[in-house]
C-alpha cells in the first residue's frame, strides 16, 4: 500500500492512486471517508459514501430554494401591495 494513504487515512479525505482505488476499494470505502482518485499524480475523480452524497444533495437543494425564493420576494414600499395585487387578480370573480 502507498505511504502517503497510510499517512492520511486517519484525516478526513484521503488520496489514492486509481490502481490503490480499485485493488483496495472495499477496504477503503469501509472507511466512510472522502477519497480523491488521482492518475499521475492529477485528482481524476471524487468517491464519497452514499450518506455523504445526500447530505451534500439535501445541502446543495436547500441553497438553491432559498436563493429562488429571495427572488420572489415583494421589494416595494407600498405595505399594502399584496392587497393590491390581490385585488387586481381577483376582483374580477368577486360578484
Amino acid at each position: 500500500m502507498d505511504k502517503q494513504y497510510l499517512t492520511s487515512q486517519f484525516m478526513k479525505e484521503i488520496t489514492v492512486t486509481v490502481r490503490e482505488f480499485l485493488r483496495n476499494f472495499k477496504k477503503i470505502i469501509s472507511k466512510n471517508q472522502t477519497v480523491i482518485v488521482s492518475n499521475h499524480g492529477r485528482p481524476e475523480g471524487v468517491f464519497v459514501t452514499y450518506e455523504e452524497w445526500q447530505k451534500r444533495t439535501k445541502t446543495t437543494q436547500k441553497m438553491s430554494i432559498r436563493d429562488a425564493l429571495k427572488g420572489l420576494t415583494f421589494k416595494g414600499g407600498d405595505p399594502n401591495l399584496s392587497k393590491n395585487i390581490d385585488k387586481i387578480l381577483y376582483d374580477d370573480f368577486n360578484p
